[in-house]
């Protein structure tokens, strides 16, 4: 009994370090996904602003085929986790998780926004439903926060918090903002801020170990 007490406790002590051993290596799949949320952000901007005559059902469109395309790209081979650890560690674990439910969550309200908003306009009123995505700015930065929080305790990396505490900040100023061209515009450079800049760090530090 005793063996198997030291047993148990050396294999959590091994997984509690391997975090601290090997580097995250999401770094590829953070720029993709900023760059994509921040194009398709942007693009919902300047139709708000009258730039681009498009209908509000168009939305659902844009999002659909930006977010589906950094899907796609991301299971290709130039995305995928590289180096000899294969992101298999505890903290990459961790860091998969995460993202892909909150990649989930975010995806699930979208298509219930739209469903909602189109069967509304069956009945001649779901025109104004459209504006729900007004709900997706904050939702969005909250997944970046809690994701890039675990990755940064799971990995022992603190150079991550800022991105944290930025996250929270243009959740709140994208609830102020509300409805607007200008919320989608600090969606599209908030997620270059909080996605696309963590991202090109995380790579420099592919190869070595952290911790």
């Amino acid at each position: 009994m005793n063996q198997q007490m030291m047993r148990d406790v050396a294999r959590l002590r091994e997984l509690a370090e391997q975090g601290r051993r090997l580097p995250l290596l999401g770094g590829r799949i953070l720029i993709l996904w900023g760059a994509a949320i921040a194009l398709a952000s942007l693009v919902q901007g300047a139709v708000l602003m009258g730039w681009i005559d498009w209908p509000p059902m168009a939305f659902a469109g844009l999002w659909a085929v930006t977010m589906g395309g950094a899907a796609i790209l991301g299971r290709t081979a130039f995305f995928a986790p590289c180096g000899k650890a294969g992101g298999a560690d505890l903290a990459n674990r961790l860091e998969r998780a995460v993202w892909s439910t909150g990649g989930a969550f975010l995806a699930l309200t979208s298509i219930a926004i739209f469903v909602n908003a189109m069967l509304r306009m069956q009945a001649g009123n779901g025109g104004e439903f459209f504006r729900m995505f007004a709900m997706m700015p904050p939702a969005m930065f909250g997944v970046y926060a809690l994701a890039l929080r675990t990755a940064a305790v799971a990995s022992d990396q603190p150079s991550l918090t800022p991105y944290v505490w930025l996250s929270l900040l243009f959740a709140v100023a994208s609830v102020a903002l509300g409805w607007s061209a200008a919320q989608f515009v600090l969606m599209g450079l908030g997620a270059l801020v909080v996605s696309v800049l963590p991202g090109m760090a995380l790579i420099r530090l592919e190869g070595r170990p952290v911790g």
